[in-house]
């Protein structure tokens, strides 16, 4: 509880304040107080594509991969009551960082140098695993009558983000084939194809392998889209 012009003097230290938090000053405090970080803090990143795994999931980084790193921190560090992060800097040491943190309690900043070891921890991710091995488990096959010379650019760029997750392309006479890593990518690329060119779409199955544990082929999704 922050303390008032009643209480100016620390009950520690004896120094005169009109804020006290517990009948300390803000020094007194966090010397009874201390921060709390981690030993080590990692993020994986895969450095083919830029993307880093975020709860189990591989999300395209929209600036530098080592923001994600003062974000886990920031979740990861213990302040005491009424203490609050102000600034995480990264400082390089060996293979990967520690952290200068500048916090505020009071209105007086605290700047912390913090032991935490953290880490980019370099991973290739499951989009370009699938890429690099040409795996696929999902097609989509698009055939028009009259196929533009910038057909594939126009067909690419309506599918925003999810171009980023095409494991390879092949160019036919009259459209394109694209192949996806899972089923559901697939369809929603197949879907957002449809609606953009007005297209109509079948579906079918492929076998490629077979399961022994389950003994039962194994299957890809196949989606052909077709002019109207």
């Amino acid at each position: 509880m922050v303390m008032g012009i009643k209480s100016r003097f620390c009950s520690r230290c004896g120094k005169e304040t009109d804020k006290l938090l517990n009948s300390l000053c803000g020094d007194c405090y966090l010397e009874e107080h201390k921060i709390k970080a981690p030993g080590k803090c990692f993020v994986f990143y895969c450095n083919h594509c830029d993307s880093v795994l975020l709860e189990g999931v591989w999300t395209k980084c929209s600036g530098k991969a080592e923001q994600h790193l003062i974000d886990k921190l920031k979740t990861m560090i213990k302040l005491p009551e009424g203490e609050t992060i102000q600034k995480i800097e990264l400082v390089p040491y060996k293979k990967g960082f520690r952290s200068k943190v500048t916090t505020k309690l009071l209105g007086k900043s605290h700047i912390y140098e913090l032991a935490t070891f953290l880490e980019l921890r370099k991973r290739i991710c499951r989009v370009c695993t699938q890429q690099k091995t040409d795996f696929w488990n999902s097609k989509v096959q698009v055939r028009v009558k009259n196929k533009s010379k910038d057909f594939s650019n126009k067909l690419f760029d309506s599918l925003g983000y999810l171009k980023k997750k095409i494991v390879k392309a092949e160019e036919q006479k009259k459209g394109v084939d694209l192949f996806f890593g899972d089923k559901k990518t697939g369809k929603d690329a197949a879907g957002r194809i449809k609606t953009k060119f007005g297209l109509r779409m079948s579906q079918s199955a492929e076998q490629y392998s077979w399961n022994k544990s389950k003994n039962r082929p194994k299957y890809r999704h196949v989606m052909l889209l077709r002019e109207k």
